[in-house]
């Protein structure tokens, strides 16, 4: 069973009970790691076609954004949003192949660490809850690993073009996760992303982002 978070209660929701839920939209989205929910939220305000499902560990973090999408539509609420407590860390709930598009915006701590070290149960559960053929985009900012000294004291490597070439690509194509593009961009590009850490990040590090896009395929 999966848990649903609204506001500060949290229920179950069957696997059944989701693909329901789902139904008839254009696009099914999941914001794995999405801390506060707000991103989810506000896209989902703007893409009513589109179904979005944030998952966060961190439960109380989720409470705002699901409440204000379970509201009505008159004041504010948002039928297509939907907020699951799991972490993709662990052995997830299975989402068997629900989603369009997978996003990670912006992780941050222990996420962070397991996407750069390609984590296999984070790897395994975006595969999992991806349709064959699903797009994924992966915004990693570079407030940390451009610090040396904090970098080393995290053990975390340089993140450069070298190692998403030599290192990223080919360990994450071996999962079945095929990175397209790439790129480093600058504060600049990223002022107006509707993530709220996103924009705390951004406006405190001054920092470069990488962002991956592609394609997850299965077997």
């Amino acid at each position: 069973m999966l848990e649903k978070i609204i506001g500060k209660k949290s229920h179950q929701l069957s696997a059944d009970d989701l693909r329901e839920l789902v139904a008839g939209y254009s696009r099914v989205v999941i914001d794995f790691g999405c801390g506060d929910g707000m991103l989810p939220y506000r896209l989902a305000q703007q893409n009513p076609d589109v179904f979005y499902i944030g998952i966060d560990a961190a439960r109380e973090s989720l409470a705002v954004a699901s409440a204000k999408a379970a509201k009505k539509p008159s004041r504010g609420g948002c039928a297509n949003a939907l907020f699951l407590c799991s972490n993709v860390l662990d052995d997830m709930p299975d989402l068997h192949g629900i989603a369009d598009e997978i996003q990670w915006n912006f992780p941050w701590g222990s996420l962070m660490r397991a996407l750069v070290a390609s984590d296999a149960n984070a790897m395994g559960n975006m595969i999992a809850a991806s349709k064959k053929e699903a797009d994924f985009v992966f915004y990693l900012n570079l407030y940390v690993f451009e610090n040396d000294n904090q970098r080393t004291d995290m053990g975390l490597p340089e993140i450069d073009n070298d190692f998403v070439e030599n290192t990223l690509r080919p360990t994450w194509k071996k999962l079945g996760i095929v990175v397209e593009e790439t790129s480093f961009l600058p504060p600049d590009k990223l002022k107006d992303h509707p993530s709220t850490w996103a924009g705390r990040l951004i406006r405190r590090s001054g920092r470069n982002t990488l962002l991956m896009t592609g394609k997850i395929h299965h077997g």
